[in-house]
């Protein structure tokens, strides 16, 4: 395994070259990660230990590039890699959409069978609430999770957001519902 370099020693150049190449590295990885499928609880709970880690790291290196910055004469601000952390989160909670959980289930049926449409209506809800829930579960512990430079309101923001989207699947949902539901009406209606 090859040691990492003396950030301080090698120069702002190749410093900021090191840490961003090392911060896209992890990036990926958090990416990954997030992007798996859990089945059961421990592997819920083991991915979201990965991903609080790999924050945590991303955090590290942004702290470190301000660092190298303000070697070279810039003025450093010790709030933007809780920020980007920050900003990674709202874009999940952005990415995640209800109607492409809808359509999955839909097309592929996971090997899933509904009795009715509101069983899987109350599937959907649940499965939407739980990833939404997932990306803003790892701000339960403040310690860890929080960075000191960016003021709480911040966060509290974000899972005032979650909450909203929740209850924003849960409308879209029923209207999707409702939506398909009329499909089928007319369908049956015209091949009568």
């Amino acid at each position: 395994m090859p040691k990492d370099p003396d950030l301080l020693a090698t120069g702002a150049d190749r410093g900021a070259d090191f840490l961003r190449k090392e911060t896209e590295a992890v990036s990926s990885q958090l990416s990954k990660v997030r992007d798996l499928r859990t089945y059961d609880l421990f592997t819920r709970v083991l991915q979201e230990s990965l991903s609080e880690v790999l924050e945590a790291k991303l955090q590290v290196l942004g702290l470190q590039e301000e660092i190298v910055k303000s070697r070279s004469g810039q003025k450093p601000n010790l709030a933007i890699p809780g920020l980007n952390i920050l900003m990674g989160r709202w874009a999940d909670l952005k990415r995640f959409s209800i109607y492409n959980l809808y359509q999955e289930c839909n097309l592929r049926g996971q090997g899933l069978a509904f009795n009715s449409d509101d069983e899987m209506f109350s599937f959907l809800v649940t499965s939407s609430d739980a990833k939404i829930d997932q990306i803003i579960q790892i701000d339960k512990d403040a310690l860890v999770s929080r960075d000191s430079h960016i003021p709480g309101l911040c966060y509290e923001l974000l899972a005032e957001n979650a909450e909203l989207r929740k209850m924003c699947n849960a409308y879209q949902l029923k209207v999707l519902l409702l939506s398909s539901e009329e499909g089928n009406e007319k369908a049956l209606a015209t091949s009568s």
